[in-house]
């Protein structure tokens, strides 16, 4: 690929209803030969009083003839006083996973293995996002992506409002592109988990500096029936990768 070792730690805070509602912490580097991330996650403020839900998942992937393709996702989920654990690896054109509970019911109907097959998990989804923006410099990309139960893709089209570009004034500085995300549950969805109304489309901001691969995702907004969550870039580090060149010593 030619690519140069990059790495971000970025720390993201999500309001919605303009009240604080979690914290989000997404790390991942990529170099010529893999594309690694990890994301913590917990809810804050009156989120904790409805449903408190706290996450850690980490992922691995690969270039395969210029694209990525996953490796291995694990995930740890606590939600509503539960907690799932999902771990997968991708063992050429199949899949081999541990899920502890096991889902009771796949969804109607369930991801096929063919379908499988074409998807990543959703990490490497993500980090494969923003490295085709930040080469494309377009809002045009789309993903299919697998949490291990259901399918579903994400698509990137330009924003149907507001200006395409905009200089960024958050963390990191430089040009900022507007999108819109748009999610499509495809495979694996119980029948109520599948909304009635076509989902509305969200809105992704970008920031590609001029010295990285990567385009950095600063903004997410999804409308809600009242209001909106927002989930904003507050803070931005670029940890420097130390590479050795020289052989061991013998």
């Amino acid at each position: 690929m030619g690519l140069a070792a990059e790495r971000h730690v970025l720390v993201y805070h999500a309001t919605a209803f303009g009240l604080p509602v979690g914290k989000l912490s997404l790390d991942f580097s990529l170099d010529a030969e893999a594309l690694t991330t990890a994301v913590n996650l917990h809810t804050t403020g009156v989120a904790d009083l409805f449903e408190p839900t706290a996450l850690a998942a980490s992922a691995e992937a690969g270039w395969e003839d210029g694209q990525v393709r996953w490796k291995s996702y694990t995930l740890d989920h606590v939600y509503a006083a539960k907690r799932r654990i999902t771990w997968m690896q991708r063992e050429g054109a199949g899949l081999h996973s541990v899920i502890t509970p096991r889902y009771r019911l796949w969804g109607t109907p369930p991801a096929d293995p063919a379908s499988i097959a074409t998807a990543n998990d959703p990490l490497s989804s993500l980090a494969a996002l923003a490295a085709a923006v930040g080469a494309s410099k377009a809002c045009t990309d789309r993903r299919v992506v697998f949490d291990g139960k259901q399918l579903y893709s994400i698509t990137l089209a330009p924003a149907k409002r507001g200006r395409a570009w905009r200089t960024s004034a958050g963390p990191l500085p430089g040009p900022q592109l507007h999108c819109a995300l748009r999610y499509k549950p495809l495979l694996g969805f119980d029948p109520e988990d599948v909304p009635k109304k076509p989902i509305k489309d969200a809105d992704i901001w970008f920031v590609l500096p001029q010295d990285r691969q990567i385009a950095v995702p600063t903004r997410l907004r999804v409308k809600l029936v009242l209001g909106a969550l927002d989930i904003q870039l507050t803070k931005a580090t670029r940890p420097q990768i130390a590479i050795d060149t020289e052989s061991p010593a013998s």
